[in-house]
């Protein structure tokens, strides 16, 4: 008796197993689908309820005015690398006249702040 059951399960492992493996591999195959689109339908839903049609004029206008500062960040910051490029290659005189002019704004800061202690 245990010896045909032992084959019955042997048989049933090797024969209607694999088949039943299948059919459930297929079937969470398409549950996982399902849920994928789900989660696609959810987002539309979701981007519906957060951007109304009457919120995407301002919502361009914005997006317009942010692609135009970047544009004018983005040039700022070339002309000064620009500026910087040329400073830091510039030829010893000028660099000179650099420093020396920091130390002219300097000495202009530090009367001013004497000055100002005087009014006290």
């Amino acid at each position: 008796m245990t010896a045909r059951a032992s084959q019955l399960l042997v048989d049933h492992k090797r024969n209607d197993q694999p088949r039943v493996l299948l059919v459930k591999l297929q079937y969470l195959a398409a549950v996982s689908k399902a849920m994928h689109l789900k989660a696609q339908v959810l987002s539309h839903e979701l981007a519906v309820e957060t951007y109304p049609s009457e919120k995407l004029d301002v919502l361009r206008a914005t997006h317009a005015e942010l692609q135009q500062r970047k544009i004018k960040a983005l040039e700022e910051r070339d002309a000064l690398q620009a500026k910087l490029h040329l400073y830091r290659h510039a030829d010893a005189q000028y660099q000179s006249i650099a420093k020396e002019y920091g130390v002219v704004l300097q000495h202009i800061e530090e009367k001013k702040n004497w000055l100002t202690s005087l009014d006290v």
